[in-house]
């Protein structure tokens, strides 16, 4: 539906569809036919599966008027992101488009589990009430019926209290961070460490997560916004945060992007552990084995691992057995040297 324009002090309304992703520069790339996958909870089944999406409706959302929209012009047109302002945008556009999703999630959560709390609780005081009846006890009046530490109740609220406060960092840290850096080219507030590598990774990612640091006895929430954007014979690596968490960030970069390996590793665990908010060659899922797809959307509903931890399997099987072959070729020595890693990054794709 449409909405005013995300914009600070823009009363326009937005257009229906704005891009969280380049839809010429990364989404065109990655699809066949025109189309990409993208992982999907159906209602019907009550399963997580992934399904096909035209690139038209890929990462989509009602954010920008036609004017604002113009913002990012230059780099959809050139199908490459060039400069540093380019990137300052891009991530502006990728961290509206999160803020909006999880505000959206959390009103549609909420309501749902007030629809289900009322039935549930509807439902057990009929129960309650036959089983008086049945003992013979017709005139006992049965008031509101209310169930306690309902698992599933608490466990969806946990849930929503990360989230809201993902959203607050988001709305009052941020955000107007990003915006300060794009409206008036003040980039004190913000971080954003750029990688472009010359891989051209058949997924595009736009996601963001929270991790907790405790520095000096103090608890800190890190907020992360997330981004793979590949290109023509690239992908452009993106890490952004508020200025403040400059250090932590860098800590976390440190800590995936070692070599090309690990950095596979970061992309695999984002789609399992980090965000669904990503985009896939849809033959490069159509050619991991069923059971691996299996274990992968398991692994997304389950969420027993977070955006520091390396899901053991692999997606990018060619990509990862190109680099292996390289590797064995150019650098034979360390190809030896190093037989438990080589051996890891094989299991990955058992």
């Amino acid at each position: 539906k449409l909405r005013r324009c995300m914009v600070p002090s823009c009363a326009k309304k937005s257009i229906r569809r704005s891009h969280g992703i380049p839809r010429g520069m990364s989404l065109a790339l990655i699809a066949e036919n025109g189309t990409v996958v993208t992982p999907f909870f159906d209602q019907t089944s009550g399963r997580l599966t992934v399904k096909p999406v035209g690139i038209s409706e890929a990462s989509t959302f009602p954010a920008f008027c036609s004017d604002h929209e113009r913002l990012f012009e230059s780099f959809e047109a050139k199908k490459k992101i060039e400069t540093e302002m380019h990137i300052y945008l891009q991530t502006y556009r990728a961290a509206c488009r999160e803020l909006f999703r999880t505000e959206f999630y959390v009103k549609q959560t909420k309501s749902l589990l007030a629809t289900y709390t009322d039935l549930r609780d509807r439902r057990l005081s009929e129960r309650v009430a036959k089983a008086i009846i049945a003992r013979g006890l017709p005139d006992v009046k049965i008031g509101k019926l209310s169930l306690e530490s309902d698992p599933l109740v608490e466990n969806i609220k946990r849930k929503i209290t990360m989230l809201e406060t993902h959203n607050e960092i988001f709305r009052n840290r941020l955000l107007p961070a990003l915006e300060q850096s794009v409206f008036q080219s003040d980039e004190r507030d913000i971080f954003i460490y750029a990688v472009d590598i010359d891989l051209e990774l058949p997924v595009a990612l736009s996601g963001s997560a929270m991790f907790q640091v405790i520095d000096e006895g103090k608890k800190n929430e890190v907020c992360l916004v997330f981004s793979v954007l590949p290109s023509a014979g690239h992908s452009l690596v993106t890490f952004a945060g508020h200025a403040g968490d400059k250090a932590y960030i860098q800590s976390y970069i440190a800590h995936w992007m070692k070599n090309s390996f690990r950095m596979l590793a970061m992309v695999e665990s984002w789609m399992v552990n980090g965000t669904d908010q990503w985009y896939l060659r849809p033959s490069v899922w159509e050619g991991l084995p069923q059971t691996r797809r299996d274990g992968i959307l398991d692994a997304i509903v389950k969420c027993e691992q977070n955006i520091g931890q390396e899901y053991k399997k692999s997606i990018f099987d060619t990509i990862r057995n190109e680099h292996l072959e390289a590797l064995r070729t150019a650098k034979p020595a360390e190809y030896l040297c190093f037989p438990d890693a080589v051996k890891a990054e094989m299991e990955k794709m058992a």
